[in-house]
Formats: C-alpha cells, structure tokens, sequence
C-alpha cells in the first residue's frame, strides 16, 4: 500500500519477482482484503488499548465492529479439528471467503499462524469481555522481577 519503496516486502514488480517473497495481499488500495497475518490482529489488539485508554466512544464503537468481524470469519470445520475456530492469513469480504495470494510466497489462503493472528485476536477478544486492556491486566505482573537470575542462567556472560 503506498510508495513502493517503503518497507522490506511490496507487491512483485515483475512477473519474475511473482512468488519468491512475502508480498502485501493488499496489492492496490481498496482492495476487500483483511490481512490477519500481519495487521488485522495488530490494529484489533492496539484499538482495543486505545478505546480503554481514552474511553471515546468512537473507539469503542469501532472495536466492537471488528471484534463482532472477527468472531464471522473465524473458521468451523467439523472434517479438520487442526483448523476449527483458527482465523486464517487474510479474508476476502467482498466475496465473504478465505483468501490467499500466491504472489505472497509461503502463505496461502489456508495459511495460519498460532503465535501472531490466533493470539492477538483471543487476547483481544478475551479484554473486550473483560472490559479492560492489556495494559491494565498486566499492570501489577511481576514477570519481570527476576530478569537478572533468569538471564544469567540462559544467557552467562551476556550482558543486556
């Protein structure tokens, strides 16, 4: 999206370049594409932090809207218990289907991923009915208390 020299990865600018990098599913903008690999999931979890945050209705309004998104395009699938209630790379809602490019190389329509899209969205998902963000939730964790013991026992002689 945008100029074509921002960022590592854009649209291929060749058909020789098609398929050998991760590319933008979004290739021109207004494409109807929700990327839910790399900005959905992001924006869902930081609209959320912001709407707490500022309590501005239109925030809300807004997180209620992709949140309400979100749990429509989750998948159901009673034939592969692996892909049941996963969000996949990115969804077409024009066409209210899964979607895929195969100029982005390694991720398909099917393509998901526990560590980025499943996780920002249940934890997402999980606030919005708490009604709270993450920075509260986590406000008193005390996860970082030990840092110094920890990291000289996987990291001896590293300094951070």
């Amino acid at each position: 999206m945008g100029e074509n020299n921002k960022g590592k990865y854009g649209a291929p600018k060749s058909n020789e370049n098609y398929g050998h990098n991760e590319a933008p599913v979004i290739h021109t903008n207004g494409d109807p594409v929700a990327d839910m690999l790399y900005t959905s999931n992001f924006a869902f979890f930081a609209l959320n932090e912001a709407a707490q945050a500022t309590k501005n209705p239109k925030y809300i309004e807004a997180v209620d809207k992709l949140a309400d998104f979100m749990v429509r395009i989750q998948s159901a699938s009673t034939g592969r218990a692996d892909l049941d209630g996963c969000w996949f790379r990115a969804f077409d809602y024009e066409n209210w289907e899964y979607y895929g490019s195969n100029a982005d190389h390694g991720w398909g329509a099917w393509g998901t991923l526990t560590g980025w899209t499943q996780s920002f969205i249940t934890t997402t998902l999980a606030l919005k009915l708490k009604n709270t963000s993450y920075w509260e939730a986590t406000r008193q964790s005390g996860v970082g208390n030990d840092i110094e013991t920890v990291w000289q026992q996987m990291l001896p002689g590293v300094g951070y």
